[in-house]
């Protein structure tokens, strides 16, 4: 649509301004030297070196290192830094970007929400105002840290509700919204898990009584004492058991050692042995899956199915790399304090 071009021409016009101002006196940012920018800098930065190297094992280990912070941000940053040099007058690119896009997307959700064309227009127009406006946009929309890339992500993740919900027949929208939803788990997972909660929140309240129905009807297939006694009693399901089990005793416990070969060896925290127990409890769903496969796919509805090959299937792929589950629970759990 051509106000949404116009929009977008309007929010990289302000993009570009508020940069050029920040470069007047870009050292501002960098002036503590105890700040997550720097990390966030340094991460993309290393991919940079790594790429104009031509170093694929020094990007594969910055790749596996970003397990608390996803790689999503330095990621799209490295190739800017890989091509102009890493300075830090460009560390804010990504996150301008983001801005920009972040007021497109709130113009196209709030021109989505009303039925006339003229109220729709005007409200879009105070969203995207509203959020070039906010002195805590402008401010990240210059920085290096993930909060403008995530709140664009976020703005679009609800965006590609709104236009599953128009047409949910369309399978390529269900792919771009898990598409999306998988950036913004890589980008930051806090984010992720306040928007998936917002979007699962409002598909049960669309229809609720038949979202239930469907709910408790699939969740008692699924308990039924001869599905978990088939799940559990299997070799790979049994380990998977006493491997959990070890990691909750461990963690209880607290700092663990056992004497292997001679050598003590530390059990605590359990990052690894979880990760055992996930690659199990992982094969074991893939095998029963592959076994009713059929079964699965005539009771998941078709966008359902749309969207856990883009967004679950990545993510429960993410958690086999190992360490990446525990840095996630530690990060959006209560014992993540500052």
């Amino acid at each position: 649509m051509i106000a949404d071009a116009i929009v977008a021409a309007l929010a990289v016009a302000c993009a570009a301004a508020l940069y050029l101002t920040h470069l007047e006196a870009p050292r501002t940012l960098w002036l503590g030297a105890l700040h997550d920018r720097n990390g966030h800098y340094a991460y993309a930065a290393g991919i940079a070196l790594a790429i104009r190297d031509l170093d694929p094992v020094r990007l594969l280990q910055d790749l596996y290192n970003a397990r608390v912070w996803p790689p999503l941000h330095g990621l799209l940053l490295a190739p800017v830094l890989a091509a102009f040099g890493p300075d830090f007058r460009l560390a804010g690119v990504v996150s301008a970007a983001a801005w920009a896009a972040t007021m497109l997307g709130a113009f196209m959700i709030a021109r989505r929400l009303l039925a006339d064309a003229a109220a729709g227009l005007a409200a879009g127009a105070a969203a995207a105002l509203w959020i070039a406006a906010s002195p805590a946009m402008r401010a990240y929309g210059v920085d290096a840290m993930l909060e403008s890339l995530g709140a664009a992500l976020s703005v679009f993740a609800l965006l590609g509700y709104i236009r599953v919900r128009e047409r949910p027949a369309d399978m390529r929208r269900w792919a771009q919204l898990g598409l999306v939803l998988t950036l913004l788990f890589f980008e930051k997972g806090n984010y992720w898990g306040l928007v998936v909660a917002a979007l699962a929140a409002a598909a049960t309240t669309v229809a609720p009584r038949a979202a239930w129905s469907w709910i408790r009807g699939e969740a008692a297939k699924r308990t039924q004492r001869g599905f978990i006694r088939g799940a559990l009693w299997h070799p790979i399901g049994l380990a998977a058991a006493i491997v959990l089990c070890a990691v909750a005793a461990i963690t209880l416990n607290g700092p663990t050692t056992v004497v292997l070969f001679g050598s003590s060896v530390s059990l605590h925290p359990p990052e690894n042995l979880l990760t055992v127990g996930y690659a199990l409890v992982f094969l074991r769903i893939a095998q029963i899956w592959y076994a009713g496969r059929a079964a699965f796919a005539a009771a998941v509805p078709a966008g359902a199915r749309r969207l856990f090959a883009w967004h679950v299937l990545p993510i429960a792929l993410s958690f086999l790399v190992p360490k990446r589950l525990a840095a996630f629970l530690w990060f959006v759990g209560p014992t993540n304090l500052p």
